[in-house]
């Protein structure tokens, strides 16, 4: 993650810490396949070069699936894509927040129609 991003992470947190479940971040990852070879949808954000898969914190009135639903429609406009929960991960992160915990969502599109 580059500095400026990092930046405008901790300037957004404490808005941010009164919406959503600081410490439980969700991530989409959605498999098309083109008739060849296996792709993964990915993303970036505005102004950012960075590559990630569509991901964003859990709101506090959203369960799991329902906040994956709507992050991912939000950061690809893709809609009615089936995302179930594989694992979910403990990652300690350097926010000021220790540990994260981070379900994993997968999907599937067709490379083709989308």
């Amino acid at each position: 993650m580059n500095n400026a991003l990092y930046k405008l992470i901790l300037e957004e947190s404490e808005k941010n810490k009164l919406i959503y479940l600081p410490s439980v971040f969700v991530d989409c990852v959605v498999f098309g396949f083109d008739g060849e070879k296996l792709n993964v949808l990915l993303t970036k954000l505005i102004g950012q070069p960075e590559w990630m898969l569509p991901g964003g914190y859990v709101l506090k009135d959203e369960d799991i699936k329902a906040s994956a639903t709507g992050i991912f429609e939000e950061r690809t406009r893709a809609q009615n894509i089936f995302l179930t929960q594989s694992k979910t991960y403990a990652l300690h992160i350097d926010l000021n927040l220790g540990f994260t915990i981070s379900p994993m969502m997968f999907g599937t599109i067709s490379a083709t129609s989308q």
